[in-house]
């Protein structure tokens, strides 16, 4: 996942005025699952979405 944060909001990570851009690699999970997910915000945002993960024992896989 990528996370983008404008402006002064962003030094919750550091002291840069103009941003921060997070990287989140959850690619390490204990097992096998599957989620489905719905959000909702401001603007008239929505955005629906499936996530899942696979796990054996020589590889994992992540699809979102």
């Amino acid at each position: 996942s990528i996370e983008v944060v404008k402006g002064n909001a962003s030094s919750l990570y550091t002291n840069a005025p103009g941003g921060v851009i997070n990287f989140i690699n959850d690619i390490d999970f204990p097992q096998t699952f599957a989620v489905s997910f719905n959000d909702f915000g401001s603007y008239n945002l929505r955005r629906n979405g499936f996530k899942t993960g696979i796990r054996s024992k020589h590889y994992r896989f992540l699809l979102t």
